[in-house]
C-alpha cells in the first residue's frame, strides 16, 4: 500500500482548504506507519494514523469515503457498509483480478477507480475533492455500493448447499 500512502500524503497539500471539514483515519500497514505519521506531523495535519485497525466495523461506521485496494475482502466490506470508495487495484495481483474487481464496481457506478500507474497526489486529491464538494455524488455512489453488496451471502450459499445435500 506504499503507493496509496504516498499519494494520500501528497494529496493533503491540495486539500488544505477542506482538511478541517473531515476526519481522516489512515491505515498504513506496518511498513509505512512511521513514515506516514511523520509526514502528517511535518505538514501539521491532524490525521489518525494506524498501522492496523482491529475494529474495522467501527472505522467503516465512521467513514463516508474509503480509499483502498480492490481485493475481494475490501470490496465485500465497503459494499456491505454501502460506502463510496476510491479503489486503487494492486497492479501485481494474479490475473489482474483487482482491476477486474474495481472495474465491476466502477461500471456499476459504485466506486471510482484509479490505476496505480496514474496515481499521484494531484490525481488522488482531485478524486477526494470530487466527493467532498458534491454531496449528491457521494450519496449516489454510496447507494450504488450498497446495491452492489450482498450482505448475508454466506448464509444464502450455506442454505443452498444444505438444500442440495438434501436432494
Amino acid at each position: 500500500a506504499t503507493a496509496i500512502n504516498t499519494a494520500f500524503v501528497d494529496a493533503a497539500e491540495f486539500l488544505t482548504d477542506l482538511w478541517g471539514g473531515f476526519r481522516v483515519i489512515h491505515q498504513t500497514g506496518e511498513q509505512g506507519y512511521e513514515q506516514v505519521k511523520e509526514a502528517y506531523q511535518r505538514k501539521k495535519l491532524k490525521v489518525e494514523v494506524h498501522s492496523f485497525i482491529e475494529d474495522m466495523a467501527s472505522a467503516y461506521g465512521a467513514a463516508d469515503l474509503v480509499i483502498c485496494r480492490a481485493g475481494a475482502t475490501s470490496i465485500a466490506e465497503i459494499t456491505a457498509f454501502g460506502l463510496a470508495s476510491i479503489l486503487v487495484p494492486y497492479p501485481f495481483a494474479s490475473d489482474n483480478h483487482q482491476e477486474v474487481n474495481g472495474r465491476c464496481l466502477e461500471e456499476a457506478g459504485a466506486a471510482v477507480m484509479i490505476i496505480q500507474d496514474r496515481l499521484t497526489g494531484r490525481v488522488m486529491a482531485d478524486a477526494v475533492r470530487s466527493f467532498c464538494t458534491d454531496g449528491e455524488r457521494l450519496k449516489e455512489i454510496s447507494a450504488k455500493a450498497c446495491e452492489f453488496g450482498r450482505p448475508g451471502a454466506a448464509k444464502r450459499i450455506a442454505e443452498d448447499f444444505v438444500s442440495l445435500l438434501g436432494s
